[in-house]
């Protein structure tokens, strides 16, 4: 009981704290005659697909790899300002329906350094195993099965990593890019 009292007081003591802090809007957050976005307004782009409740966010200054209608080239742009109806890229003013595919990374400390590491890592084992003979007598340049096998599984392991790491996603009728505002 004791637990459950002191639970509720620090809520309401963190709830007054931030209704003290927190500044209120400038003109409530209403239009200004001037301009034809809200004065607090920050937008974000989103990738939107029905059915779906998760998101997919890019706000400004994230970079972001699209391929545009009628090309089969990827650009990584940052993005420069979101507004109501337009999305800028590096500087370039971008209409939403000329995005054909957004190229998504997944990005991890693991992951990376394993798709880095473990070909190198099997063409290293693979130039040792043909070079190690020569320097201890034996005959030189061999190649034995335990010598493509173990490299074989380590490159292949990391060019599978990298290749599940990639999500390329199509523009289509079931999934587009809109512009929100964030709230």
């Amino acid at each position: 009981m004791k637990n459950i009292l002191l639970f509720f007081s620090c809520l309401l003591l963190a709830c007054t704290t931030y209704a003290q802090i927190t500044p209120e809007s400038p003109a409530g957050g209403k239009e200004d005659e001037n301009l034809k976005e809200p004065v607090n307004a920050t937008y974000f782009l989103s990738v939107e697909k029905p059915g779906r409740i998760k998101r997919m966010r890019f706000y400004v200054g994230e970079p972001i790899t699209v391929t545009f209608k009628g090309s089969k080239e990827r650009q990584t742009c940052t993005i420069t300002k979101i507004k109501k109806d337009t999305l800028e890229l590096s500087n370039a003013v971008v209409p939403l329906d000329k995005i054909a595919k957004i190229t998504l990374y997944k990005k991890g400390k693991w992951r990376d350094m394993a798709s880095l590491y473990l070909p190198v890592a099997g063409l290293l084992y693979f130039v040792g195993d043909m070079v190690n003979p020569m320097f201890s007598g034996r005959d030189g340049f061999q190649v034995k099965p335990g010598s493509v096998i173990v490299p074989g599984v380590l490159i292949g392991t990391g060019l599978i990593i990298k290749a599940f790491s990639k999500r390329t996603l199509k523009m289509n009728k079931n999934r587009y890019l809109k512009i929100l505002e964030k709230i």
